[in-house]
């Protein structure tokens, strides 16, 4: 399952349209299912756990004041963690989706390798 996976099941989940979902991976090192799923119940609430393809949906706030939820897509696959963001679009112009990513890569930058 890779990135595009990702998004095929967030558009099945919240019927949004693929264009809408942004995608990233990090090299990871040490990251353990459930440290990530220790960071997830931290930054919001776990929809979906699949253990045995190591794949969690979650909702995260983000955006301006963090008042805008996003989905969150991730699977941990050996050293590489795969994060798709799903995010519904507001009046006021925000960047839920992009917040959400680097709070995400800021909870678990002791795992991610920088390249």
């Amino acid at each position: 399952m890779s990135n595009t996976d990702l998004n095929a099941l967030l558009v099945e989940i919240t019927k949004t349209d693929a264009r809408h979902i942004s995608s990233k991976a990090f090299a990871v090192a040490g990251l353990s299912l459930k440290k990530l799923r220790d960071v997830l119940y931290k930054l919001g609430d776990i929809y979906f756990e699949d253990l045995e393809n190591k794949v969690y949906v979650a909702g995260i706030k983000g955006g301006f004041a963090k008042m805008s939820l996003a989905t969150v897509a991730l699977r941990l696959d050996n050293d590489n963690l795969y994060i798709s963001v799903s995010a519904k679009k507001s009046l006021i112009k925000q960047s839920t989706k992009e917040d959400v990513i680097n709070e995400l890569e800021h909870s678990l930058k002791g795992y991610i390798i920088q390249e």
